[in-house]
């Protein structure tokens, strides 16, 4: 249960909260600059509006929702190509200074190391988001790993390829201090032939990169929605929480929840600071995950496996898990302890609420027949 209340409960909505908000600092900064006093409440209400009306599409029709999702991903595939090929010109300019200087200035703390660890490994954070979806895989025996594989492989070669083009085009400087980095990528290399084209570089990538993360909040929002609901289905959460639509088959309180949250993670906080407590939180329980394997492997070593993997993966990513998880203790102990009383915070949430004995339990069959008349839904 604990682990249901940290992703369920609080992980999952910071992480569609960080998508937000990159999807409207995006937009916003097609319509003004970074400085402009406006420029923070402009994100904050366009990541809000984008996890309304993606909530809104996929409480309608989940179908409506994978369509939407596929048609984005098909996006954000070209406008990644295009971006690639912006790199491949500048190198073929002899433009690689920016390269050969990538690790200048670089801080040699390891503690400090781990955020930036968490902010590129974000990017490759959709591995795990599969295995929620995988109830509703047909042959998921056969294509869940198959998917994982085909598509860790592609983003590893996609986002090496964009990180490349970045860094050729622009400079450490740029990098660190431009919020909207593509939009910034297209104006410098097609500005060079002339204002009217350095606008149309900075208005195709931004428009570019906001189509791609909307694609990414839909995905997101759409598989973080399905592990409350399935964790209500276990007994984990309240019943309530497992409601379906009885029009449109979607689990519409999940839906309804993980956006609600994702929207109060949107205002009190930054992409940096989200990214940092999403990979605390993220890594712990993963770590756990990594660390059942080999246990399970020796342990019960006859049980029948869906998927089998060499063993030394699991152990290698259990002592990078450890490193990933121990540094952000010793560059910034206040926070992480306090992530550490949220997870337990789940015990006594357990206990008064979701355990059949529990005190709250009258009150909660009363909230499940509301939800139920009010939303047409059923468990």
């Amino acid at each position: 249960f604990v682990y249901m209340w940290v992703c369920g409960a609080i992980k999952n909505s910071m992480s569609c909260a960080v998508i937000a908000l990159t999807f409207s600092s995006y937009l916003s900064s097609l319509f003004m600059e970074k400085d402009h006093p406006s420029f923070i409440l402009s994100m904050k209400v366009g990541a809000s509006l984008a996890i309304a009306v993606i909530i809104a599409i996929n409480s309608y029709s989940t179908k409506c929702g994978v369509r939407m999702a596929n048609f984005f991903c098909v996006l954000k595939l070209l406008a990644l190509f295009a971006l690639v090929l912006l790199g491949v010109w500048k190198l073929a300019e002899g433009g690689n200074e920016n390269i050969s200087q990538g690790f200048k200035g670089t801080d040699v703390d390891p503690g400090k190391w781990t955020t930036a660890f968490f902010a590129a490994l974000w990017s490759y954070g959709g591995w795990n988001s599969i295995n929620m979806m995988a109830g509703e895989i047909k042959n998921s025996t056969k294509n869940v790993p198959r998917a994982l594989v085909i598509s860790q492989l592609m983003l590893i070669s996609i986002y090496l390829l964009a990180n490349i083009a970045y860094c050729s085009i622009l400079s450490i400087d740029e990098l660190l201090n431009e919020k909207a980095i593509a939009l910034y990528a297209g104006r410098k290399m097609l500005g060079r032939y002339g204002d009217w084209w350095g606008k149309f570089g900075e208005i195709f990538f931004g428009v570019s990169v906001a189509i791609s993360t909307y694609g990414s909040l839909s995905s997101s929002l759409m598989g973080c929605s399905r592990l409350p609901f399935i964790a209500a289905q276990e007994g984990m959460f309240p019943r309530w929480v497992a409601l379906i639509q009885t029009d449109t088959g979607t689990p519409i309180v999940g839906l309804l929840y993980i956006g609600i949250t994702a929207m109060m993670c949107v205002w009190p906080s930054n992409i940096t600071q989200l990214i940092a407590y999403v990979g605390i939180l993220s890594w712990s329980w993963w770590g756990l995950c990594f660390l059942a394997v080999p246990i399970l492997r020796w342990k019960r070593p006859k049980c029948p496996r869906q998927f089998k993997v060499f063993l030394g993966i699991p152990i290698l990513a259990v002592l990078s898990t450890a490193y990933l998880v121990i540094g952000p203790f010793f560059v910034t102990p206040v926070p992480c302890m306090g992530w550490v009383a949220v997870c337990l915070i789940g015990i006594p949430i357990y206990y008064g609420y979701v355990d059949e004995k529990g005190t709250c339990g009258i009150w909660m069959d009363w909230l499940l027949l509301k939800l139920s008349w009010l939303l047409k839904a059923e468990l």
